[in-house]
This record gives structure tokens, sequence and C-alpha cells, in this order.
């Protein structure tokens, strides 16, 4: 049987929906997008098309993830850390985040991690510290915008740090003595 090219589109978007899903929140189908991810565009059998309905069947027969136990209940909470160099003189930080998505019972699950070396140039521990604050609170803000919709309320946002001077910093009224976070 000969597959037209729009059926070719077709099953490609659909493989690209299904290889999100199993990737991202439905595990279950996982074989079925990474089996059909070897398929070629050009060469798409009748097979193919049948192993994608039933990953397709599977998914919508399956009904495990729902919202509701989130309803009123959770907020985003990000963590951030950074790691300086001193010994070897080198001034662009480590900088790192976890993000979680937490319920009132203290339940969370990871939304995004993220472990990177600093685009800027820091002189400072602190420095580093704000810029990873700044990012993982940027991602927290956004997970937050995308949640008020479907909690009907904006959730809090809670932000933790192993740095004392970060949080001196953002607690007191003190103004920082350094000229470059100025």
């Amino acid at each position: 049987m000969d597959i037209s090219n729009a059926s070719r589109e077709e099953f490609a978007r659909a493989r690209g929906m299904l290889s999100w899903c199993a990737y991202s929140t439905r595990p279950k189908v996982t074989f079925h997008a990474a089996k059909l991810s070897q398929v070629k565009r050009d060469n798409v059998l009748t097979e193919d098309i049948k192993f994608l309905n039933k990953a397709i069947r599977i998914l919508t027969k399956s009904n495990d993830i729902t919202m509701s136990s989130l309803r009123w209940t959770c907020s985003p909470c990000a963590y951030m850390s950074t790691q300086m160099q001193a010994l070897l003189q080198i001034t662009t930080p480590q900088l790192a985040y976890i993000l979680l998505l937490t319920d009132k019972n203290n339940r969370c699950n990871v939304i995004e991690w993220k472990s990177y070396k600093s685009a800027s140039v820091t002189r400072s521990v602190l420095g580093a510290e704000v810029y990873a604050l700044s990012d993982a609170l940027d991602m927290a803000i956004a997970l937050r915008v995308i949640l008020e919709p479907i909690l009907k309320f904006a959730a809090p946002i809670y932000a933790f740090t192993d740095s004392k001077s970060l949080f001196d910093t953002i607690t007191k009224v003190s103004q920082i003595a350094e000229k470059h976070l100025l």
C-alpha cells in the first residue's frame, strides 16, 4: 500500500506529539516513541501507522494524570547555588538551580534543573549567587504565570539558598557594599 505525502506528514506530526508526551509526562509510551523515532519519513509503512495508533490508544485510555490533587495547594519552589573556583583564578562561576513544584504536604516534583557556567564574569561569590537567584526566580515566576489560570490564584514562590551573604543582603535593610552589584 502506497502512503501519500499528507499521511507521512500527519505521521511525523503525531510521532512528534507522542515523543513529547513520552518524555514529558507519560513514560508508558516511551518504548513506542523510541521505536517510531527510528522510522524515516520516506519509509513509513502501514505497520508503523498501526504501531503509532496503538500508542495513541494507550495514551487516550490512561487517565493516570490529574490536576485535581494540585488544586489550591501547589507552589513553585526554587533552590540555587554557585561554585567559585578561587584557587584556579577562574572568574566565571558554575551556577545551578533546581525548580520544584510542591504541594501542601511538601511532596514535590522536579520541574527543571540547570547547572551551567555563568555568561558574565563575577568577582565575588555574592555576585554569582545573585545571578543564580535571578535565573531561578525567572523560571519560578514563569511557572507561576503558567499555573495561575489553572489554579485560579497566584501561588506563592519560595526561594532557598545556602549563601548567608545573599540571605543577609535580601533580608536586611543595609545596602550592598560591592560596586559591581549596584
